[in-house]
């Protein structure tokens, strides 16, 4: 890479310098501060941006200033490069902004880390290096800060060392080594903890040995224990059956003497109930009258029916025309209220037409001022023109008169101006200035007056524009006046309907009123109470008959309850009651299930415990298994652990020091080279 050219905007102590570097060795010489360090900066900000721990922003803008700009041409092999980058500060801080890269004329606009991208691929620097917040592969192969050198020369070895690794990008293998040593430790304690839960593991073995043992005994016990338990619950089971044996058959007896006592209660029951219908149908047989004659049913029922429907008709009708008279005498106040609003509201009429007529001739006379007003306007404005013109005159003449009373030697032909050319060229323009003031000061009075006369027909224009809206306004209140007044006269020719319908109704109602209610009540009650006696007899003939359908079924029910009464006391002959015999096998089989219950709880007891045995012996072998793979892991880490210690760990030195050797070989190659020129 060979530097060209160097622009420099607002960088410390450089505000714009353009700096040429020729082909060849170049030795930068200088006072102390005078900027040599700064081109130094400028270069790596250029290539690789600012860096807050090592080359921040602040560091380079110049002070006082809010831009500044660094622009490196440079040729790399066969290519012309130039990249610019900026700095900008607001009110918080000091920023990179966009900046370009150039190669052989084809110009990009990148950001600052897309340009340190760019510069890395270009001179082939690692990637890693994009995210990196230092420089070292630049500043100590390129160049070396002021007093940094020193200080790497002066330290001991392992910080020399660690300079260059990092220089050269191989502090990856003392990483490798510090990491190692990290692991080494961890599994070093990690071995010593294996070992230490390893411990119990002889004595886990020895408890599974005892509990398989006691385990074995349990199951003896058991098995000696089954053989009389599997009797007692065989004789329980035939016990059983022989009872259920004879409860089935006491139950059937039992139900044989509760069908007894049922059929022989119901037997007496009807026996009641039969003599109860007998007494009713003896009393209904006596209070059982006998119709009047010429009562027919179904003629009582249709003159009942037209009896009611007339009275219904006559009363509905009488509702009807009621409704429809209060229905017309509300609509009739109602319409006379909007009549009497209606006359009230259009009785202005005459008044407003009067009113609009003035109106109209008011409103006429308006344009006339708004054509003085214009007139007035284009006054005004002429006034102001001549006063603009007249105050530009006066002020021009006012500052040539001190210019030539200033003015030693004329601008043009170079000579000494006299006093009395001074005199007069001042004379002429007092003579200007005084005409200037005496025209403004008539303009002035003149444009006083046009205002006063502006005011004056600006007052009557608003005046004309108020009678103007109360013209319209009263325009639209006669129109609504006109509708009001339709209006009137459309409810008038209502009212006189209303009116008429009214008459009409009341002639009705007269009609229907002469209609005697009262003795259509009467016969529709007289009807009614035929109606009664007609229906009561007919009741009181059905009763009667269902009495007797009633008796007839009782007499028949007691019939088959007696036969079968004879049948049951039969059948409860040949049965035997089994009460005692089943209360004697009830106490046997309670004997023998109490036995049967001592040994299945040792039976429980025993299966328990040996369940019990079984689960303490599965958790043992279960953290038997445990035990088993941490030796496998335990004899796993120490062969990792003593091959990480034994080899990967001296490789590691052996890598570096052969890196470290060629790195030193071809510095040496290099300063031969460049010393034997």
């Amino acid at each position: 890479m060979l530097l060209r050219q160097l622009k420099l905007s607002n960088i410390r102590s450089y505000i714009g310098e353009t700096i040429s570097f020729p082909d060849g060795s170049i030795v930068l010489s200088g006072d102390i501060g005078c900027g040599k360090s700064t081109i130094l900066l400028a270069i790596e900000f250029a290539l690789f941006g600012t860096s807050r721990t090592d080359l921040p922003a602040e560091l380079l803008l110049r002070k006082g200033t809010l831009e500044g700009s660094v622009e490196l041409t440079f040729q790399l092999q066969d290519k012309e490069i130039i990249i610019m980058r900026k700095l900008k500060k607001d009110h918080k801080s000091i920023k990179q902004v966009s900046g370009f890269i150039s190669v052989n004329g084809e110009q990009k606009e990148l950001t600052a880390v897309e340009l340190k991208s760019e510069i890395l691929n270009l001179l082939g620097y690692p990637e890693e290096l994009l995210l990196s917040t230092k420089n070292f592969i630049y500043r100590y192969t390129v160049y070396t800060p002021q007093e940094e050198m020193k200080l790497i020369l002066q330290d001991n070895a392992d910080i020399r060392l660690d300079v260059l690794r990092k220089v050269f990008n191989i502090d990856k293998y003392k990483s490798i080594r510090d990491n190692l040593q990290i692991y080494l430790k961890e599994m070093r304690t990690d071995i010593a903890v294996i070992k230490t839960r390893l411990e119990p593991l002889p004595e886990v073995m020895e408890k599974v040995v005892i509990l398989s043992g006691e385990k074995e005994k349990l199951q003896v016990g058991l098995n000696q224990l089954l053989v009389p338990l599997q009797d007692l619950r065989g004789k329980i089971n035939v016990q059983r059956q022989e009872i259920e044996i004879f409860e089935r058959q006491h139950l059937e007896f039992l139900k044989l003497q509760q069908e007894q006592k049922m059929k022989f209660m119901l037997k007496e029951t009807k026996g009641r109930q039969l003599v109860e219908l007998q007494q009713q149908l003896e009393n209904f047989e006596h209070k059982k009258t006998n119709l009047p004659e010429g009562l027919d049913k179904e003629r009582v029922k249709m003159e009942l029916n037209s009896l009611e429907l007339q009275t219904s008709e006559v009363l509905q009708k009488k509702s009807s025309l009621q409704e429809r008279v209060q229905q017309l005498q509300q609509n009739m106040i109602q319409e006379k209220q909007e009549i009497r609003q209606l006359e009230e509201q259009t009785s202005v009429y005459i008044e407003k037409e009067e009113l609009l007529l003035g109106l109209k001739k008011m409103v006429d006379e308006g344009n006339i001022l708004e054509s003085q007003k214009k007139k007035l306007d284009e006054h005004f404005i002429q006034i102001s023109s001549q006063i603009s013109m007249n105050q530009t005159l006066l002020h021009q003449s006012k500052q040539l008169q001190q210019k030539i009373l200033q003015l030693e030697e004329c601008p043009m032909c170079l000579q000494n101006v006299t006093h009395d050319h001074k005199s007069k060229i001042s004379h002429v323009e007092s003579e200007k200035v005084a005409g200037a003031e005496i025209i403004l000061k008539n303009l002035d009075m003149e444009k006083v007056e046009v205002l006063n006369r502006q005011q004056e027909v600006t007052t009557k224009i608003q005046e004309w524009n108020l009678q103007k809206n109360l013209l319209t306004k009263t325009e639209v209140e006669l129109g609504q006046l006109k509708e009001k007044q339709h209006s009137l006269t459309i409810k008038k020719e209502r009212m006189m309907n209303l009116i008429t319908q009214n008459n009409q109704i009341m002639q009705e109602f007269s009609v229907v009123t002469l209609i005697n209610i009262e003795d259509l009540q009467l016969k529709i009650k007289t009807h009614q109470e035929m109606m009664q006696i007609i229906l009561h007899h007919e009741q009181m003939q059905q009763q009667i008959t269902l009495i007797k359908t009633q008796k007839e079924n009782i007499m028949q029910e007691l019939t088959i309850l007696q036969d079968e009464l004879i049948l049951v006391e039969e059948q409860l002959k040949e049965k035997l009651d089994l009460t005692e015999m089943v209360k004697e096998r009830r106490l046997q089989l309670q004997d023998v299930m109490e036995k049967e219950k001592t040994l299945a709880v040792e039976e429980g007891r025993l299966k328990a415990t040996i369940l019990n045995f079984e689960n303490q012996e599965n958790d043992l072998r279960l953290q038997i298994v445990k035990f088993k793979k941490m030796e496998v892991e335990l004899k796993s880490n120490q062969n990792l652990y003593r091959w990480l210690d034994g080899f990967f760990m001296p490789l590691m030195y052996t890598i570096e020091k052969h890196v470290m050797i060629h790195i030193h070989n071809l510095f040496n190659q290099l300063f031969q080279e460049w010393f034997d020129i």
